[in-house]
């Protein structure tokens, strides 16, 4: 009986192996979507909070794979007299002052939404912000949406 069990070990090893080649592998990060010839990777650049002064999203992005997108801007509380554009910045590599304006908003001056639409940006990118204005205070997030290359 043991040496028939053990004439199985080959044709169970196979069928292991072939059930993995077909199993589907896990998404490295949760923030792509399988959506044929739609967007691919949603990328929140500024988290919803409360800013005061000028700064920028900190961390470089790498968006190498992909061609064109949108930044999604929505302010949703403002108070004194604010004023704010956002600056898409494309980057020659991942050192944030190495940075270049790509495409800005126009003066952002209370609540509501505003797109930028974006292509023909650099690998690395990142967000600046600039607020002026007097005691100017102004809730907002910044997120993208991209579509990669060939879609």
């Amino acid at each position: 009986m043991k040496s028939s069990i053990l004439n199985f070990r080959p044709l169970v090893a196979v069928v292991l192996m072939a059930m993995m080649c077909f199993m589907p592998l896990a998404d490295a990060q949760k923030t792509y979507r399988d959506a044929t010839g739609g967007f691919l990777n949603e990328t929140t650049f500024l988290a919803s909070a409360a800013r005061t002064s000028s700064g920028d999203s900190t961390a470089v992005v790498d968006l190498g794979a992909y061609a064109n997108g949108n930044i999604f801007i929505d302010v949703t509380a403002a108070s004194g007299t604010p004023s704010m554009t956002v600056a898409f910045q494309s980057c020659p590599d991942t050192t944030v002052a190495n940075c270049f304006d790509h495409t800005t908003s126009s003066a952002i001056t209370g609540t509501g939404k505003t797109l930028l639409k974006v292509n023909n940006f650099g690998r690395y990118v990142l967000i600046k912000y600039t607020i002026s204005g007097g005691t100017p205070s102004l809730t907002f997030s910044v997120k993208g949406a991209f579509k990669a290359v060939g879609n």
